[in-house]
């Protein structure tokens, strides 16, 4: 956001005071005795000037230097985009979920005098690239409405110059052009910022007195408040919540057909040869954002320019590729063996989840480390957790475990992707051994004195018991994991033609809904209760 420097100072009322009697003694001293000795007049004139336009001068600079944290408020400059959703391509869900903001951003006066509520806090999380700024962009260009933008460090550089004040100055500032968007990007990094801060109390009021203004949007009703996080799970924290939003959004990166329309419109900037096959390009780049996408066609364009080629040949972009994937370190491209390995792992716990009765519902799969819809969240087992039966835990157990043993069945053999899901299948098990007595240990629950992370810096708990008992846990977890897992495969293997066919979809369409796998495996199976 461009912000211009404030207004300079005006003179004060002392200053005022001194230049009047400066001209009362002017007069009483009469003009005719300073025009007689012109020689000695004019020179104490000039050093009187001299002299209060140094003062002047002085008390100017000291009021900005004594005065700057209250005083220095600066104007913040909107931006009005012309970046409309025509120019975003793919991305149509986000879209649709986005028309409403328009049409309240352009007809506030409706929604006031209905009553309607409308989201104004909204969270946009994804990788880098994913087009989180390119749509809040497209919303103010479809509304054609004011949009003022910062990053996370320019709130801190705010509140360094000007305090409290200046945040709400800032929002001021906001209100008075609605309606109008206020978007903050790297919102994440805002609390890691104000720690490199002096004082740990300013920091965290600079910080409540910056959501108790977005709080205040809820009553100024024409003003939407977006903000970007790159993982909204990190975005958690004593200070900040991201279910303190209203709407969250979170952004995937593009499937194969929306990476063929991203390059589509790259094509119209580009001269293209006869071999250039945009749909080898789009399946060749799993993992690419449309940021990246862009950068690929660039590199095109300059290795077809350096071979002295006006029209880009297939082979520009294919060292285009190789020079964003092995030479700048971008690792998020899957070769066809890891898009195979990803596809029967998300396959397995899609099909188990599918097959399993008191499992919850599919609604997605995908290949992308983004979209991990097939893992159970950690919440589901915490403390809090209640009601949760004996089957609904055990077919959820089923479900963390189907990654592993499709890979054992499809691949022959198992890889490191399992990770996550034993550290988290252990956790259940352990909970349902020593908490609600589901396991080998009877009615017993064990409380522990130190918790394991689901992603597991420490595994191990510290058991108030005896080493025997302990050992029977051990055990009593390994035999009910093991007794799942072999559950798991027999179920696969019944069930390996559908699984193979799931594979070979999810590898072609990287995503498949609740649609995509009723056609494939058929209905779902459902358990009483």
């Amino acid at each position: 956001m461009k912000k211009t420097a404030p207004n300079s100072l005006k003179l004060t009322r002392e200053q005022l005071i001194t230049i009047f009697w400066w001209l009362v003694f002017f007069v009483l001293t009469g003009w005719n005795v300073w025009l007689l000795w012109p020689n000695i007049t004019l020179p104490i004139i000039l050093v009187m000037f001299v002299f209060g336009w140094l003062n002047i001068r002085k008390d100017k600079f000291s009021s900005y230097i004594l005065n700057a944290k209250n005083d220095r408020m600066y104007h913040f400059l909107p931006e009005y985009s012309e970046t409309t959703f025509k120019d975003v391509f793919g991305l149509d869900n986000y879209k649709r979920e986005l028309t409403d903001i328009i049409d309240y951003l352009k007809n506030p006066s409706k929604y006031n005098k209905q009553g309607l509520s409308i989201p104004v806090k909204i969270l946009f999380s994804g990788p880098h690239g994913t087009g989180k700024t390119l749509m809040v962009y497209a919303v103010a260009g479809e509304a054609k409405v004011p949009l003022y933008k910062m990053k996370a460090v320019e709130i801190v550089q705010l509140f360094d110059e000007s305090g409290v004040a200046g945040i709400r100055n800032l929002f001021q500032q906001v209100k008075a052009n609605a309606p109008a968007i206020l978007f903050i990007y790297d919102l994440d990094r805002i609390e890691k910022l104000f720690g490199e801060g002096s004082s740990k109390d300013k920091n965290i009021r600079a910080i409540k007195q910056f959501f108790f203004e977005i709080e205040g949007l809820e009553k100024q009703y024409d003003i939407v408040f977006f903000a970007a996080v790159s993982n909204p799970d990190l975005f958690d924290s004593k200070l900040f919540v991201s279910s303190y939003f209203d709407r969250q959004i979170r952004m995937r990166l593009p499937i194969r057909s929306e990476r063929e329309k991203i390059l589509e419109q790259q094509k119209q900037t580009m001269k293209l040869s006869n071999d250039v096959d945009l749909a080898l390009i789009s399946r060749s780049t799993t993992g690419f954002s449309g940021e990246d996408l862009t950068k690929l066609c660039q590199k095109a364009k300059l290795n077809a320019n350096h071979a002295g080629y006006e029209s880009l040949r297939m082979i520009d972009f294919e060292e285009a590729l190789e020079q964003i994937v092995f030479g700048s370190g971008h690792n998020a491209i899957m070769s066809d063996h890891d898009q195979f390995v990803v596809a029967c792992h998300e396959a397995g716990h899609g099909m188990i989840a599918w097959l399993s009765p008191y499992a919850d519902l599919v609604q997605k799969i995908s290949i992308f480390p983004d979209e991990l819809s097939m893992v159970c969240p950690d919440v589901y087992y915490s403390i809090s957790s209640s009601n949760l039966s004996r089957e609904y835990l055990l077919a959820n157990l089923r479900v963390m475990l189907g990654g592993r043993a499709a890979e054992e069945l499809l691949i022959g053999d198992v890889t490191t992707g399992s990770e996550g899901d034993l550290l988290a299948a252990t956790r259940l098990a352990k909970y349902m051994n020593t908490r609600w007595g589901m396991g080998g240990l009877g009615l017993m629950a064990i409380p522990t004195e130190k918790e394991s992370n689901m992603m597991g810096s420490d595994i191990y708990s510290i058991y108030p018991c005896s080493e025997e008992t302990v050992a029977l846990l051990d055990r009593s977890v390994q035999q009910l994991l093991n007794e799942q897992y072999d559950v798991v495969k027999e179920l696969l293997k019944k069930s390996l033609e559908p699984l193979t066919t799931l594979v070979e979809t999810l590898q072609r369409d990287e995503i498949l809904d609740y649609e995509d796998l009723m056609e494939i495996i058929g209905p779902k199976v459902y358990g009483e209760g």
